[in-house]
């Protein structure tokens, strides 16, 4: 009963919390000058074919209610921009409730411009995750100075420097032979991001980051059954030990975007996006190096008789130099189960301000580059939505 009540309080706290900060967002759009904001209220009905996200043939699904609030908030004043964007979405399932999610996620900021694309700023991003009964909760808070320099009339350098921690919340508490896992940790993160503007239809953007993060958990070394260290391991077999030292991770991530966008027949708007993004994260722990290359392709196509047609295609490809989850074969919160996906979604503005959505997905796990010892993840899903915007 404890449990119940619990769930129960902590999602009114949630709902009345969306609600508080839409309706800020509502009041500030009313009375302050030189605002834009959004609202986006979306019911949706969905299937999952997979709905405790595991490998393997052995899967069940569930039908779910979907529910996301969205909001928007810009206000300008002179040379003064500050801006807000809430989101906050929950899965209820029918069957499989330790699978109910709740996900808030808050960005903000300010800026002060001078010129045409000459600025500097704050950025401030928080984004909690929490399951009930599960091992895949937390929250993320991040910070960081920005600026903004114009090189030409269409050429940008954008710097960034702050930091970032990550809090993993699991429950219960992971074990692996006897350690608690602890996936917490800190640290800075810097990036230079170049910003292109090609004609009146191209848009380029290429960036570099790098992050250094200090887990709470020990770093560990991995020894083998052939070793002759293995007498050190309990039960003289193959075996990962404590180094003695915290976990240390180097995050480099560079990448490309490309956008297109234009009028079709009739006027109507085509955007197009890809990208590729390279990440390398160097552990001073065994088995938690790895290397992703993501490919990314968005096409958004406005249609006759109010409709919308958006497609999205995802291609991850992952090498883990020293195999993969040599040290923990459960969860990793660097990975997503749904790296690989398709997904198209057509929107139907019926009325005013309400659409109809309609959802097809196929989502597998990331593409093993060399001997990694994955498991098959597959997950389709199918939604039928109804949605309020302002504007559309």
């Amino acid at each position: 009963m404890n449990s119940i009540l619990k769930k129960f309080f902590a999602d009114l706290w949630v709902l009345l919390y969306g609600l508080t900060c839409l309706s800020m967002l509502l009041l500030a759009s009313c009375t302050l000058a030189k605002t834009r904001s959004s609202i986006r209220v979306q019911v949706s009905q969905q299937y999952d074919s997979n709905s405790v996200r595991v490998s393997g043939d052995n899967v069940s699904g569930d039908f779910l209610t979907r529910l996301l609030l969205r909001g928007q908030l810009v206000i300008r004043e002179s040379e003064h921009t500050i801006w807000g964007n809430l989101q906050e979405g929950g899965k209820i399932f029918y069957h499989d409730t330790d699978e109910d999610q709740i996900v808030s996620a808050l960005f903000t900021g300010y800026s002060y411009t001078w010129g045409q694309d000459d600025s500097i700023g704050l950025k401030l991003s928080a984004r909690d995750m929490t399951q009930y009964h599960h091992s895949r909760d937390y929250l993320q808070v991040s910070a960081a100075a920005f600026m903004s320099i114009g090189l030409w009339s269409s050429l940008s350098l954008e710097l960034l420097a702050g930091a970032r921690h990550y809090t993993f919340k699991p429950d219960p508490v992971l074990v692996f032979d006897e350690q608690h896992v602890r996936f917490s940790n800190t640290g800075p993160i810097t990036q230079l991001r170049l910003l292109a503007r090609l004609g009146d239809h191209w848009d380029v953007d290429v960036f570099y980051g790098l992050g250094v993060r200090f887990f709470d958990d020990d770093a560990y070394r991995f020894i083998p059954d052939d070793s002759a260290d293995v007498n050190q391991c309990p039960g003289e077999h193959a075996c990962l030990l404590p180094t003695g030292s915290k976990r240390m991770d180097y995050r480099h991530s560079m990448g490309l975007g490309l956008k297109f966008s234009a009028n079709w027949i009739s006027d109507y708007v085509l955007v197009a996006n890809l990208s590729y993004m390279a990440t390398y994260n160097d552990s001073n722990s065994t088995g938690s190096t790895a290397i992703w290359n993501r490919m990314r392709a968005v096409l958004s196509v406005q249609l006759p008789l109010d409709l919308a047609l958006h497609l999205m295609g995802t291609v991850q490809l992952s090498n883990f130099p020293d195999g993969r989850n040599l040290l923990f074969n459960l969860y990793e919160p660097d990975a997503d189960e749904n790296e690989n996906s398709a997904v198209a979604r057509l929107t139907w503005n019926f009325l005013k301000d309400f659409q109809i959505v309609l959802e097809g997905a196929i989502y597998r796990g990331a593409i093993p580059l060399g001997d990694v010892g994955t498991t098959d993840f597959s997950r389709q899903t199918l939604l039928l939505g109804l949605a309020w915007a302002l504007p559309r």
